[in-house]
């Protein structure tokens, strides 16, 4: 998390009003303004965000979890708090009179670049009914991008940046990874036994890298410890391209460095071995026979 001195050199940067300052101040010494209902804990997930040093709730494994995720585990989000306000405004509609909104969206972050944005994800078929349902107020531009013209319009003279965006959006690999880890976050799941986390660690710590099966097969290890790591973070799975049911292939990392280097190596390698055989094919001395093309002897 950011200090004070960094949160502050933020606002100079991005030359932020008053306003704004005071309601991303207020989000970051409250946290989550909504308590999850008793009704969602079939959904409730709970991660623990490396960014942020404490454990973070999700109500929807297919908006918001997800979204948490990529932005504990990118580069340019340097702060990430769901649930962070409840907005409460009076819209007035084309034809007179007003409305009332009240919405708390997913996230408010603070990102490198960017600056103070709050990020609502929703399931499209639900966003496109509010588009129909309510045309001056939720609409997609000619990108593709979705909008909330009240929203927008409130958060824009405070500096604030509105996302809109669809659940959709997010990898598809890394949405069946979270379904299948979602068992591994709950709340009242007990934690791996401090004997086995350490003695996994120790072992990653001096291969690097190990094939999941050797872990369970010739270590011992549970299969449910390994993946409730991996749902801590505390070993590393590239959860954006590695299938984690396809455990025949599957391989624990000790870091995301090595896996991502990893992954680089193989490239290379796969590469290199293509450029060979390109070249051995080309090299090849061919005799056209009248039919075919076979190879010189």
């Amino acid at each position: 998390m950011l200090t004070e001195v960094e949160l502050n050199r933020l606002f100079e940067k991005s030359n932020s009003p008053q306003a704004g300052r005071s309601l991303i101040r207020k989000i970051r010494e409250t946290g989550p303004v909504r308590n999850l209902q008793h009704r969602m804990e079939g959904v409730r997930t709970r991660y623990i965000s490396e960014k942020m040093g404490r454990a973070l709730l999700a109500e929807s494994r297919t908006c918001d979890f997800p979204a948490i995720y990529l932005r504990d585990n990118d580069n340019t989000t340097l702060e990430l708090w769901p649930q962070p306000y409840q907005f409460d405004l009076a819209i007035r509609g084309p034809k007179g009179g007003t409305s009332r909104l009240q919405h708390t969206p997913k996230l408010f972050l603070i990102e490198e670049g960017e600056g103070f944005v709050i990020e609502e994800w929703g399931e499209r078929t639900r966003v496109q009914k509010a588009a129909i349902d309510s045309a001056a107020q939720f609409y997609c531009d000619e990108e593709g991008r979705w909008h909330s013209r009240s929203m927008e319009e409130h958060l824009k003279p405070i500096g604030i940046t509105y996302r809109l965006r669809c659940a959709d959006e997010h990898p598809r690999v890394l949405l069946s990874n979270l379904e299948f880890l979602e068992d591994y976050s709950r709340e009242s799941r007990p934690p791996v036994p401090h004997a086995e986390r350490l003695r996994l660690v120790t072992l990653l710590a001096e291969l690097h890298k190990v094939p999941h099966l050797s872990l369970v097969r010739e270590h011992n290890f549970k299969a449910d410890d390994i993946f409730q790591l991996i749902m801590e973070g505390t070993v590393d799975v590239d959860l954006r391209e590695r299938l984690l049911r396809n455990i025949d292939e599957l391989v624990i990392y000790r870091a995301q460095a090595i896996a991502q280097a990893d992954a680089l190596l193989q490239q290379h390698h796969g590469a290199m071995l293509r450029a060979s055989a390109f070249r051995i094919a080309v090299g090849t001395r061919f005799l056209y026979d009248g039919s075919r093309l076979r190879p010189w002897q």
